[in-house]
């Protein structure tokens, strides 16, 4: 296998993660809205601190795959 189709596979698992992370995110703001709406107020705001943790690091992980270059 070639150094640039292994460093694709890594740019492109970076990706995928980080589409996984931004999806686990998504469900997390729902759930962070319904708690926001019951009894459970007090919980909501934990539920956002780690939605919003999860969606820095999706942007991390997207911008190291975009820094990944092949060597010369």
């Amino acid at each position: 296998m070639s150094s640039n189709t292994r460093l694709q596979d890594m740019q492109d698992d970076l990706n995928r993660t980080a589409s996984e992370l931004e999806k686990l995110s998504r469900a997390l703001e729902g759930h962070a809205r319904y708690l926001q709406h019951t009894v459970h107020r007090h919980d909501a705001a934990p539920v956002r601190n780690c939605q919003e943790g999860l969606q820095t690091w999706a942007a991390e992980l997207r911008e190291l795959a975009r820094g990944m270059k092949p060597k010369d």
